[in-house]
């Protein structure tokens, strides 16, 4: 019994820790676009 409780909750959870990463990633990206654009704004603003 246990285990038939067990397995589903994990398979649910991984999915869940897949969607967090997925976004994580993304985020990631974002923030990085956005730190590049605003260097390459400093730069022409400097030059």
């Amino acid at each position: 019994m246990n285990k038939l409780v067990l397995n589903p909750s994990s398979a649910n959870l991984k999915t869940a820790m897949n969607g967090c990463d997925k976004n994580f990633i993304k985020i990631k990206r974002l923030i990085r676009g956005v730190y590049a654009f605003i260097k390459t704004l400093k730069s022409v603003k400097a030059s």
